[in-house]
Formats: C-alpha cells, sequence, structure tokens
C-alpha cells in the first residue's frame, strides 16, 4: 500500500513537472505574439505613412 502510494505520488510530481513546463511555455508563446502583433502594428503605419508620402512626392512631381 505505501509503495502504491509513492507510485502515485511520483506520478503526481511528474505530471506537476510537465504542467508547469507547458503553462511557462504558453505564457512566452503568449508574450511573443504579443511582441509579433506590435511589431507587425508599427511595421503597418510606417508603411501607410511611406505610402501618404510617395503619394504626396508622386503628386508633386506630376505638378512640375
Amino acid at each position: 500500500m505505501e509503495e502504491e502510494l509513492a507510485d502515485v505520488q511520483k506520478q503526481r510530481d511528474e505530471l506537476n513537472g510537465k504542467l508547469t513546463t507547458v503553462q511557462q511555455a504558453a505564457e512566452e508563446s503568449k508574450r511573443r505574439s504579443a511582441e509579433l502583433e506590435n511589431r507587425l502594428r508599427e511595421n503597418h503605419g510606417e508603411t501607410e505613412r511611406a505610402r501618404a508620402e510617395w503619394g504626396c512626392w508622386r503628386l508633386s512631381w506630376a505638378d512640375n
């Protein structure tokens, strides 16, 4: 009986360790995803600004 209890406790400890690892990986994935979303948003803003500048440049060039 004590041996079975020790085995179950060992299994529980192993599963808790695996759960902790998976939870940490999930948190890192969320952090990385948020970071990439921010970079994408910034890049989109830069692209829009470049398009606006290019459009203004093209218009001023066409006027000459």
